[in-house]
């Protein structure tokens, strides 16, 4: 499902997630008053069927909608690191206008080049959960260059060990970036989430009411409900794929305007 959804825009995700659901709550609903009916719960004792309900959905809500906010947290966290670390290889771009021409033109267009691989090569792989190694071999240059350079005078001490703690920044954040790679939600969680879903549709659908029409729809709606909030952890759970991928935008933005 995470790959069908990560290749499809968002109202076509949201669309096929939805309907999936509805289909499998459907298809329990159809299940149990065909096959299973010694499951089926007598509508004579739907009050008490209420408060059974109440605690089971309130349970489920409550465990969604933790996980929905931490999903969420940790994606605004991410891309708001991405800008982070565009504008740490942005500063480190500038302190090197006041360096020599012999350090400064080389290793100012090293940093291009690499930017313009980490967009075009890395920033794909992450969808993936991997990196570039020749974009990380460019940092290691870059970090080699800066840290074997030796201040001509004493006044230039501070400003090299600025943009030297500016470089360890920078590693830094492209570090978290490669490791927010990776899905939020693991597979455990995934596993739990299925069959709480799961036992909500059985136990919705187990009811015996009186008009099927709107045991339908109420079935329906419960389906809706569930792949609505499906499709947000699905969107947002690994923040460099799916509709609502995370760009490199804010890298884009420095080679297009910034450093013309």
């Amino acid at each position: 499902m995470v790959a069908i959804v990560s290749h499809l825009g968002p109202f076509s995700a949201v669309t096929l997630v939805v309907l999936t659901f509805v289909g499998a709550a459907v298809a329990v609903w159809a299940a149990l008053h065909r096959w299973c009916r010694w499951l089926l719960l007598d509508k004579d004792n739907i009050g008490a069927g209420q408060i059974f309900g109440s605690a089971i959905g309130t349970m489920f809500t409550l465990v969604f909608a933790l996980v929905t906010i931490a999903i969420w947290e940790n994606y605004d966290r991410v891309a708001g690191a991405v800008g982070d670390e565009a504008n740490s290889i942005h500063n480190i771009y500038r302190y090197l206008d006041d360096y020599p021409p012999a350090l400064r033109e080389p290793t100012q267009g090293l940093i291009q080049s690499y930017l313009k691989r980490v967009i075009v090569h890395e920033w794909p792989l992450l969808a993936t959960g991997d990196e570039d190694p020749e974009a990380q071999r460019m940092v290691i240059e870059i970090n080699a260059r800066l840290v074997a350079y030796r201040p001509a005078t004493p006044a230039e001490n501070p400003l090299h060990q600025e943009l030297l703690a500016q470089v360890s920044a920078y590693r830094a954040l492209r570090h978290g970036r490669l490791q927010a790679s990776k899905p939020y939600v693991d597979t455990s969680m995934w596993i739990a989430l299925t069959v709480g879903s799961l036992t909500l549709m059985v136990y919705c659908g187990a009811w015996q009411l009186g008009d099927r029409r709107q045991h339908l729809i109420m079935i329906a709606a419960l389906g809706t409900s569930l792949g609505i909030v499906c499709f947000l952890l699905l969107a947002y759970s690994h923040p460099f794929t799916g509709p609502e991928a995370i760009r490199p935008a804010p890298f884009k933005a420095l080679l297009d305007r910034s450093w013309r």
